[in-house]
């Protein structure tokens, strides 16, 4: 079990990224992440932070009010706790369900990538559209939010964030971001082109960032799953052990 310290720089970690893609509210008890041009992700659209100490019901329906007002619909996430279980039954009298779980892993031992047939790098510029258009199709997000996204990528960019583009004879099948943060590194967008995968694009874009990881000076490596995904097999034999849950709460559908 790693130390609550770590926890909280990997939480640091994960809102830092998302605030690359997201604008944020600060409210008393919780920070906010909202993008209304990619409202129906709530990756980027969720309430989380929420002090055990300073949990109330009007708390959780100041979020929803939050989210209603701008048509999206309300998310929370809840990390585990002492008094987990009292925010949970709050949670629920506010009209909200628990909908999946997110799990934090962290890099055990990442296994060097085997063979040579997947080219990694990292991207400039120029390369942001094949980027871009691989995060589309992995992902199967519509192409009305692919301005919204190339906005993302150039941000990242202008942050430094490792963006890894694999490649096979040339063609674009994979794509990874690394976030260094605090001498924290945080995996996200693992993203394989469909026709390409199990043929070890993932395995490979996740030892290159590991090796990267470490150039960048960072102690620690961590990437988060939803547990709908049921990828942590997956994950585990690439070197990755889970840490903590936190579960997701959104309104009744």
């Amino acid at each position: 079990m790693l130390s609550s310290t770590i926890i909280q720089y990997l939480e640091r970690n994960e809102n830092s990224f998302f605030s690359i893609w997201c604008s944020h509210l600060s409210l008393k008890s919780t920070r906010i992440l909202y993008n209304r041009k990619l409202s129906d992700d709530w990756l980027f659209n969720h309430a989380t932070g929420i002090l055990p100490s300073s949990a109330k019901i009007t708390v959780f329906e100041e979020i929803r009010d939050v989210f209603d007002k701008m048509k999206i619909q309300p998310c929370i996430y809840v990390l585990p706790g002492p008094k987990t279980s009292i925010m949970e039954e709050m949670i629920h009298a506010s009209n909200m369900v628990h909908i999946d779980t997110i799990e934090v892993m962290y890099a055990n031992h990442v296994p060097p990538a085997s063979g040579n047939s997947i080219q990694i790098t990292c991207i400039e510029n120029k390369d942001a559209d094949r980027w871009v258009d691989l995060y589309l199709k992995a992902f199967d997000v519509s192409i009305s939010a692919i301005e919204e996204v190339r906005r993302a990528v150039s941000r990242m960019l202008r942050e430094r964030v490792d963006l890894l583009l694999a490649k096979i004879d040339d063609k674009a099948v994979g794509i990874l971001a690394l976030f260094s943060q605090e001498r924290v590194g945080g995996i996200y967008c693992v993203g394989t082109d469909p026709d390409y995968r199990k043929h070890g694009v993932g395995s490979a874009l996740l030892s290159e960032a590991a090796r990267l990881s470490i150039k960048r000076g960072n102690f620690i490596l961590g990437l988060q799953i939803l547990r709908s995904a049921n990828l942590r097999n997956f994950y585990a034999q690439n070197g990755f052990t889970k840490i903590y849950d936190k579960k997701v709460y959104s309104s009744r559908i």
